[in-house]
């Protein structure tokens, strides 16, 4: 956790409940604030392509004062089942912060196998969690989510 936003730029709460609205999870496009409740499709980390087929279907909560935001993974995320918990706050001197925590339990999917005969019935599976690559990746990937919000603002401020 760090500075997200100097104090010098002298922002108001509203200003930053409004871009922290527009950061709120990877691949979000900024023009469109979250809305409480609803659902969003996540984007690839760093490329912000969509993920395909529901695997990044993920649901936000937004706390009635708009300073903490909540991401549950839906069922078929990959990263299933996962919370993210954002939460905005401004230091005594002025400089705003976004503390990002969070899990992902990540059920186990099975791989069929490479070379695996047609027709195999069941087919050679691997089972396979991504819960080390959530916990390696994690904090880069929210960190970069950051560091766009910084941009946009400095940009748009």
């Amino acid at each position: 956790m760090g500075s997200l936003h100097p104090a010098e730029l002298q922002c108001t709460a509203e200003e930053m409940k409004d871009y922290f609205l527009r950061f709120a999870y990877p691949g979000q496009n900024p023009a469109n604030p979250v809305i409480d409740r609803h659902s969003y499709t996540v984007g690839y980390p760093y490329t912000n392509f969509p993920m395909q087929f529901g695997w990044g279907a993920i649901q936000v909560r937004i706390s009635e004062d708009g300073f903490t935001s909540v991401n549950t993974t839906k069922p078929g995320h990959i990263l299933y089942d996962g919370k993210i918990i954002r939460h905005l706050s401004q230091g005594a001197d002025g400089a705003w912060q976004v503390t990002t925590t969070g899990y992902g339990n990540n059920t186990t999917v099975n791989v069929i196998t490479p070379g695996s005969p047609p027709g195999l019935n069941p087919p050679n599976e691997i089972p396979v969690s991504l819960s080390s690559v959530n916990t390696w990746q994690g904090v880069g990937i929210f960190n970069d989510l950051d560091h766009q919000m910084i941009a946009y603002i400095e940009d748009h401020h």
